[in-house]
């Protein structure tokens, strides 16, 4: 019923938030490679100002132009001992080691930090919001967004009219490759990023993506984002898209979600090497999990073009 489904969204949502509470104050992150730029209060006239952080690979030189990847969550990205939970995906460590080793090119990372108290309301695509039965939407709106409406398209306006202008103008930078990578909630958007942008962003990666949108597999939820990809999906001729997942925790509700954005995928003309879905057996919906398949979405990013 209804009720029922109130209920379960609403769990789950209280039970994001209450990790999201354990967030700790921003602090700058230490890297093993590499350096980082890090500014504790970038303004905006768009979303609440925040961290952010630039991380410039190992022999960075202002004589080269560097492919750009954004990614969201920016204090999970480098230093476990300044998350809230410990765990961190080490970007630093797995992609400067990788450039070290000659694996893979240089490339620089903008991290990007959340507000936890608002990020499910800047992370839910709205015009994926936007095609839900009114009623369910309220439901999301109510118990996941203290009834307020989404900031997703204000954070995008965010990350393309002030972080990637100012990230272009202060470093050398590629404009044409420029990507965009997220998990979970910032997989999503990931997703929305890509599909609004086609413009500014060539690539996504989008890592155990919450195509369930709450915290229960609803299957109209789901079809909110399915519909929304539909009509907005880029054209695979000139753009990329990495999608994955594993099947613990919160990753174990994601299988009948992802079966149905692949679909949407495949009608839309997409296929391998511009598409991939990738699962990943025994990965849980964590920092540890992500860091250890990080070089799978990163070498996907910045094969050249």
């Amino acid at each position: 019923t209804f009720c029922s489904m109130q209920k379960e969204i609403f769990k789950g949502l209280l039970a994001l938030f209450c990790c999201a509470s354990l967030d700790i104050q921003a602090q700058e992150p230490a890297v093993e490679y590499g350096t980082i730029d890090y500014f504790d209060s970038f303004e905006s006239e768009y979303v609440q100002d925040r961290a952010m952080a630039v991380w410039l690979p190992p022999d960075y030189s202002m004589e080269k132009e560097y492919p750009v990847i954004v990614m969201y969550d920016g204090q999970m990205l480098f230093d476990a001992s300044t998350t809230w939970n410990k765990q961190s995906w080490d970007v630093d460590d797995v992609l400067g080691y990788a450039i070290e080793t000659q694996v893979i090119e240089p490339a620089i990372v903008v991290g990007v930090w959340n507000v936890p108290e608002i990020r499910y309301r800047e992370y839910y695509p709205a015009k994926a919001m936007a095609l839900l039965p009114e009623a369910l939407a309220d439901t999301i709106q109510k118990f996941g967004m203290g009834g307020e409406a989404p900031l997703s398209d204000e954070y995008l306006k965010y990350v393309t009219s002030e972080v990637l202008p100012f990230v272009h103008q202060k470093y050398p930078t590629d404009a044409s490759r420029v990507y965009i990578m997220g998990s979970s909630m910032g997989g999503l958007m990931s997703m929305y990023a890509i599909c609004e942008y086609p413009g500014v962003f060539s690539a996504a990666a989008c890592v155990s993506s919450h195509f369930v949108g709450v915290f229960t597999y609803i299957p109209e939820v789901t079809t909110g984002f399915a519909d929304y990809m539909t009509e907005n999906l880029p054209s695979p001729k000139n753009h990329r898209i990495y999608m994955d997942y594993g099947n613990k925790t919160l990753d174990s509700l994601y299988a009948p979600a992802q079966a149905r954005i692949d679909s949407v995928m495949m009608k839309a003309g997409w296929s391998s090497p511009e598409w991939t879905t990738d699962f990943f057996p025994g990965a849980a919906h964590d920092e540890v999990s992500w860091k250890a398949r990080l070089m799978t979405p990163l070498t996907f990013l910045l094969k050249p073009e």
